[in-house]
């Protein structure tokens, strides 16, 4: 790609003493930052990368959360298998405690990572803008099919009667909870891609 030089209307302005590292509005229109504390950029391509930059900048809380977000789902081969097996009446006790396995040795983790969801989301929730994201993050953490609700339920199921006739039906009603989570987490990551 040839080196673009600035155009007439396109300058770097050497300005000797620090300034504010604000926001400049040029005559043009264009917005202009101070990069360092010496140059103000008036080039509105360069203009533009910074401001989508600063942009990125601001919602890394939010990048981080989705990142987490995909980390807290449930895949068909951890637990979600299991709980389908105790669905269907399968071997009910052996996955009962296959079960409390899968959910003790998870448990340190998804606590580490609920913790830092909820931290950037309250970080989140002081944003202009971000409100409506942040609220998504809280059903996906704490609401009736969240992530700690999920997990509430997968106790009841580990800590029940495997004789109990309504166990089957316990763990495909969390078995749709979990579709429902993962979706949301789905939902989650394009609402804040788009």
């Amino acid at each position: 790609m040839p080196e673009q030089r600035p155009s007439s209307k396109q300058k770097i302005v050497w300005m000797p003493e620090p300034s504010s590292k604000q926001e400049i509005v040029a005559g043009d229109g264009s917005q202009n930052y101070q990069a360092g504390r010496d140059v103000v950029i008036q080039n509105p391509a360069v203009s533009s990368l910074l401001r989508d930059l600063r942009a990125f900048i601001r919602n890394r809380p939010r990048w981080w959360v989705l990142r987490k977000a995909g980390q807290l789902s449930f895949f068909e081969n951890g637990m979600l298998a299991t709980l389908r097996k105790i669905a269907k009446g399968t071997r009910v006790a052996k996955n009962q405690e296959k079960l409390r396995q899968q959910l003790t040795a998870s448990e340190a983790g998804v606590n580490e990572i609920v913790t830092r969801i909820r931290s950037n989301r309250d970080r989140l929730a002081g944003q202009a803008g971000c409100i409506e994201f942040a609220h998504r993050i809280d059903q996906l953490i704490d609401g009736a099919a969240g992530k700690c609700s999920i997990r509430d339920q997968i106790h009841l199921i580990v800590d029940s009667d495997p004789a109990d006739p309504h166990l089957p039906s316990l763990a495909q009603q969390v078995c749709d909870q979990i579709k429902m989570f993962n979706d949301g987490v789905i939902d989650l990551e394009r609402q804040a891609t788009n």
